[in-house]
């Protein structure tokens, strides 16, 4: 009768440690593999993302069906002061945060150089507008110059015509004067020769002789007085020629302001062409420097392009990395399952054979 075994023996035997029904091996916690994963640098901030929402899908399933992968907490750390701790939640936010940051200050960056390039199209138009007035003042200056130079002459050629005109009205009476002498002088003349015919006929020959004195007297005196005449008439020519050479000096003197006036326009047309060479200069600077800047910012965005793209092609490998690891586990925990089932069937089996 001791041989014999009831039904709550056998439950006693089954309850016992050697017949525990625990598995053999324990599975890994695959959370912990895919927060390590998570927490590498290689996987975009969207994969993250979508990782952080399914484990919380997840957890909120367990707690609906009152399954909880999570360890009670101890009364201890229940009961401490509770102290932040630095997460890969917070470090994820953080590391959003400094995105965002460097997002704004790239934008910043942006917005400045384009105020810069602003800034300096604006000094350009300004320095060309300035140019502009400066090239009108200079101009104005000029036309004003030409304009009173040209009065200048008008008034000098007026005052040298009026000059010739009064020399030549003096002229002309002096030739008058002259020709109205000479005329009287003839005229006088042959009353003198009828006078002296008459007389000849009349007088005797004593009278005929100091008549013949009397005359080369005057005809001395007459000399004389052409002789006079000449001189007063050469001294005349002298003073014309004077005259005549003076206006010359002055018509020299108008030549010469007047090459000087054009060399002056010629100097002022070379400032004129120096500062429009100036200007176009500078205009080609300010559009090979707005080339550069434009070139620069194509080629800035053309490498974040290039970026994106490696980025993508990243994020594209390492979304096949991570499902071809998931297959993995799941192959490894489907194996694992077999293997607790079929380790289980093999110690339900012993228990019934014993």
């Amino acid at each position: 009768m001791s041989d014999y075994l009831s039904w709550e023996d056998l439950l006693d035997e089954e309850e016992g440690p050697g017949l525990s029904q625990e598995p053999v091996f324990q599975v890994p916690d695959k959370h912990k593999d895919i927060k390590e994963l998570l927490n590498s640098d290689d996987i975009p901030e969207e994969l993250k993302e979508l990782v952080e929402k399914g484990l919380g899908l997840e957890k909120q399933i367990k707690s609906f069906s009152g399954v909880s992968d999570e360890e009670p907490e101890d009364e201890r750390t229940a009961a401490r002061f509770p102290v932040p701790v630095h997460t890969k939640e917070s470090r994820l936010a953080e590391k959003r945060e400094q995105r965002r940051e460097e997002k704004k200050t790239l934008a910043l960056k942006r917005a400045q150089e384009a105020i810069l390039v602003q800034q300096k199209r604006a000094r350009q138009k300004e320095r060309e507008r300035l140019d502009a007035q400066e090239l009108l003042r200079l101009q104005k200056l000029i036309a004003n110059k030409q304009d009173r130079k040209k009065q200048q002459l008008l008034q000098e050629e007026k005052r040298q015509r009026r000059i010739d005109q009064q020399l030549q009205e003096k002229w002309e009476q002096n030739k008058a004067d002259l020709n109205v002498q000479v005329r009287r002088k003839q005229q006088q003349q042959e009353r003198w020769q009828n006078q002296r015919y008459e007389q000849k006929q009349q007088l005797t020959k004593d009278q005929l002789i100091q008549k013949n004195l009397d005359e080369q007297r005057q005809q001395e005196r007459r000399y004389a007085q052409e002789q006079l005449r000449r001189q007063v008439l050469q001294q005349k020519r002298i003073d014309e020629a004077r005259i005549e050479q003076r206006w010359q000096e002055q018509e020299g003197q108008r030549q010469e302001s007047a090459k000087k006036l054009r060399r002056r326009e010629d100097i002022l047309a070379q400032r004129f062409e120096q500062l429009e060479e100036q200007k176009k200069q500078q205009a080609l600077k300010a559009r090979s420097k707005e080339r550069f800047l434009q070139q620069r910012l194509e080629k800035q965005h053309q490498q974040r392009k290039e970026q994106a793209k490696k980025d993508r092609h990243k994020n594209a490998l390492l979304e096949k990395r991570l499902e071809e690891r998931n297959e993995a586990r799941k192959e490894q925990a489907r194996q694992r399952r077999n293997h607790s089932i079929r380790e289980q069937e093999r110690l339900d089996s012993r228990r019934l054979n014993g």
